[in-house]
C-alpha cells in the first residue's frame, strides 16, 4: 500500500493542477492526501489514515521472535583480555583492547618504547600463544591496524622456559661480535693470499 500526499494546496496554482494530477496518480497509488504545511489542512486526515493502516501491518517483532537478548555491562569486559589467531600460513591476528591501544601508543622509532611493547607481548602471554600457533621469522602480526612482522632474532636463545626477549644492547653486541668475526676471517684470508703470492 502506498500514500501519496500533494503538499501546498494553499497556494491557488496547486489547487488548479489538483484534478490533473490526481487524475495521473489513479490506479497508482492507494489514497492521495491533499495537503498543507503551513495551514495544516488536509494533515490530521492523512495522519489518522496512515495510523490506521500502521495497526493492519503485522509488527517485526511479531514475525520473528527474539528468543533471548544478551546485555553486556562495562564490568564484564575485560580491558585486558586478548585472543590470537592464525589467519593464514603466515599471518596471525591478534586482537584485545588494552594490546592494539598500547601498540598505537608505541612509538617503534625509540629503541626502548620497541622493547617495552617486546616485554608486553612476553607478559600477557602473547608471544607463548603465537609460538603456539607456529608463528615464524618474517610472518606477519596483525594487531589493530598495524601489521608486524614477527623477529625470532629478538628471542634470547635458550630452553623454551627460559625464553625472554633479548635488550638493545646484547643485539647489539652479537652484531658487533659478528662483525669482528668477519672482519678477523677477511684479515686471515688477505694473509694466505699474500702467502701465496710470495716466491
Amino acid at each position: 500500500p502506498r500514500f501519496l500526499a500533494i503538499n501546498k494546496i494553499d497556494l491557488a496554482e496547486t489547487r488548479e493542477n489538483l484534478p490533473r494530477l490526481h487524475e495521473a496518480l489513479d490506479g497508482r497509488v492507494e489514497r492521495v492526501f491533499d495537503v498543507s504545511g503551513v495551514t495544516g489542512a488536509g494533515v490530521p486526515e492523512m495522519m489518522a489514515a496512515i495510523k490506521e493502516r500502521l495497526q493492519d501491518i503485522p509488527r517485526l517483532a511479531d514475525l520473528v521472535p527474539v528468543e533471548s537478548r544478551r546485555i553486556y555491562t562495562l564490568d564484564e569486559l575485560d580491558d585486558t583480555a586478548w585472543v590470537a589467531e592464525r589467519v593464514s600460513s603466515h599471518h596471525f591476528v591478534v586482537r584485545g583492547r588494552k594490546i592494539e591501544r598500547t601498540l598505537v601508543m608505541t612509538d617503534f622509532s625509540s629503541e626502548d618504547a620497541a622493547d617495552r611493547f617486546q616485554r608486553i607481548l612476553e607478559a600477557s602471554g602473547i608471544s607463548n600463544k603465537l609460538e603456539d600457533l607456529g608463528v615464524e621469522p618474517g610472518d606477519v602480526i596483525h594487531i589493530g591496524e598495524a601489521e608486524l612482522i614477527w623477529d625470532q632474532a629478538a628471542m634470547e636463545h635458550g630452553d623454551a622456559d627460559e625464553k625472554r626477549r633479548r635488550t638493545h644492547r646484547e643485539r647489539l653486541q652479537d652484531s658487533f661480535e659478528g662483525e669482528i668475526e668477519k672482519s678477523g676471517h677477511r684479515r686471515r684470508q688477505r694473509g694466505r693470499s699474500a702467502q701465496q703470492k710470495q716466491p
